[in-house]
């Protein structure tokens, strides 16, 4: 059987497998799976409640393109959080902000003289940032802890790629991001939030995720938009 990082990541590169393609020449991935992490265990918390807050708020204009990825970074980094955490207590409260979700165009100089004028040269640089915070309050709302996780890339692209090509390589890039994101998560927590996570499957009782799976009135996440 595979370890779990090696399921995320051929499930997670599987949906952005369409980059490789346009290098040699095949069809450009035109449609993409939505980049979910309910394959993966749940981490449980010791909490009556987990809330998600984005602290990002994608600004849907150049340079800033993360709003055209056919999966947006910041609807991943959130859909993390509403897959793997659970509240598995009754009191206190974890709070999972997206800080930045960010993938913005930096426009290229072109190179001058006779190879400017034949070749396929780089025109735009994708670079893309996410990062994340979690931190979590007892039931007087004193703080327990808190954890940080973040990842980088960046991708060129020359002259002529088209639409299609550009959303293949946003949709990799976010794709290796959140799976190196959700690694570095978990890591995090476990390493310094060991103290308020429950051991154990997932429990019936366990509250999950708006329009999750769990019994009917037992969503212990809610959202709110800064």
């Amino acid at each position: 059987m595979l370890p779990r990082r090696s399921l995320l990541g051929l499930a997670l590169l599987a949906a952005g497998a369409g980059l490789g393609a346009c290098s040699r020449g095949e069809p450009v991935q035109t449609s993409f799976q939505r980049l979910g992490f309910s394959a993966l265990a749940p981490i449980r918390l010791n909490v009556g409640a987990v809330e998600i807050v984005d602290a990002y708020t994608p600004p849907r204009r150049a340079p800033h393109v993360d709003h055209l990825a056919p999966n947006p970074p910041y609807e991943t980094a959130r859909a993390m959080a509403e897959d793997r955490l659970r509240a598995a207590g009754s009191g206190g409260k974890a709070r999972f902000i997206v800080q930045d979700a960010r993938i913005v165009e930096v426009k290229l100089q072109p190179p001058g003289g006779i190879r400017g004028m034949f070749a396929r040269d780089p025109s735009e640089r994708y670079e893309a940032r996410i990062a994340v915070r979690m931190e979590v309050f007892d039931a007087e709302n004193a703080p327990l802890g808190h954890v940080e996780a973040e990842t980088r890339r960046t991708h060129t692209v020359n002259e002529g790629t088209s639409q299609a090509e550009r959303n293949a390589v946003w949709n990799d890039m976010v794709s290796r991001m959140m799976e190196e994101l959700n690694v570095e998560f978990e890591f995090q927590i476990r390493r310094h939030l060991n103290h308020v996570l429950v051991a154990g499957p997932a429990a019936a009782e366990d509250r999950r995720p708006a329009g999750g799976s769990g019994p009917a009135g037992a969503q212990g996440v809610s959202e709110t938009r800064l």
